[in-house]
């Protein structure tokens, strides 16, 4: 129980009802325990026209069932998924259900923790305050960027080109952010050899976060097959970030893709063909540069040269003589470095006055 006390005392409980006003856009990006009794329900109350609702959970030890129910009326379950869910809906009163399973393996030590946590991300957008993309008609957008997209088959053409450099060298190179649009379905990529072991760091920033987009890099032999994902960018709010700081040479493709398309609520008098002229605004950071373990090594030596920040003091006879509990009823947080005799131990008393943690 004390346990599953300190689990829960420092998070917040999981939602039971969002209610955004009319026009009001509304993101969660937290984490949360995953709930005792296996199932929790979100009450979603909308009002002020059609909105976008995505949903995906992140955990190392638990799968998600979501599913997304009309509840005005007669009970219609609109969308489903696994750890994710995207659709397009109208006004009323839903139910998100969210239903865990342990995916740990028996014996190891996810299965045995007892504060099975995970990250849930919900985003709720008005449809009527998305961006139209530059090749929507009326579109006003005269950039070179909307230019070369409006005249792309694909609606991207070259314009993540230039995301990479075509030699690398030990001195990181950062190229030019890349800022384009991206409507629902829009998919992307392209392949990039490496002479020496690399790093790399792609940081998107999307606004508003509604399209589902994932970014990978794959490995490409020689025969042309693409080897399982090396590394999955991951979502913090309207942020997606990937990180790999070990590349062996090769070829490799980065991917940006969207496998999922947001479903939209029968007889909500909605249409999937008014989100392909809806656009999210996209900006793209990437550095990539050869690993150097000099640099690494350097960097532990000018460390070791440091002068010790905390003077180290020899073990007290009393945590008491500490100073800190000025107050029973403050929380106390300390950090101190001690030294020990010859023994390499030692033993000190603490004393208090009321429950304490």
């Amino acid at each position: 129980r004390t346990a599953q006390w300190l689990c829960t005392s420092t998070r917040v409980p999981l939602p039971d009802l969002v209610a955004p006003g009319a026009g009001e856009q509304t993101l969660i990006d937290s984490e949360y325990v995953v709930p005792a009794r296996g199932s929790h329900s979100i009450r979603l109350k909308l009002e002020g026209g059609p909105r976008l609702l995505r949903v995906r959970m992140t955990s190392s030890s638990t799968e998600f069932k979501v599913e997304l129910w009309s509840t005005d009326a007669t009970p219609t379950r609109v969308a489903q998924g696994t750890d994710s869910l995207e659709a397009f809906i109208g006004t009323g009163t839903f139910a998100l259900r969210l239903r865990a399973s342990s995916t740990a393996v028996t014996g190891t030590d996810a299965s045995a923790d007892g504060c099975p946590t995970f990250l849930m991300h919900l985003f709720l957008q008005p449809q009527q305050a998305l961006p139209s993309c530059p090749w929507a008609p009326g579109s006003t957008d005269k950039s070179a960027v909307a230019e070369a997209q409006r005249n792309a088959a694909d609606h991207i053409g070259g314009v993540l080109l230039d995301l990479v450099p075509r030699k690398l060298t030990k001195d990181l190179e950062v190229s030019k952010p890349v800022a384009m649009w991206m409507a629902q379905g829009m998919e992307k990529s392209f392949e990039m050899t490496l002479d020496a072991t690399s790093a790399l760091r792609i940081d998107i920033s999307v606004q508003p976060p509604f399209v589902p987009l994932e970014v990978g890099i794959r490995r490409k032999r020689a025969s042309g097959k693409l080897e399982p994902p090396i590394a999955s960018a991951e979502w913090t709010e309207s942020r997606l970030l990937l990180m790999q700081s070990d590349l062996q040479p090769g070829t490799y493709v980065v991917e940006f893709t969207q496998p999922r398309k947001y479903v939209v609520q029968p007889g909500a008098s909605l249409s999937e063909d008014t989100l392909a002229n809806q656009c999210a605004h996209v900006t793209i950071h990437a550095e990539v540069g050869v690993a150097s373990k000099e640099a690494v090594n350097q960097m532990r030596s000018e460390l070791l040269d440091l002068p010790d920040l905390l003077a180290v003091q020899p073990w007290l006879p009393s945590l008491n003589m500490v100073g800190w509990f000025g107050s029973s009823m403050a929380p106390v947080v300390g950090t101190q470095v001690y030294s020990f005799n010859e023994t390499g131990s030692g033993r000190a008393p603490l004393k208090v006055e009321e429950p304490s943690v």
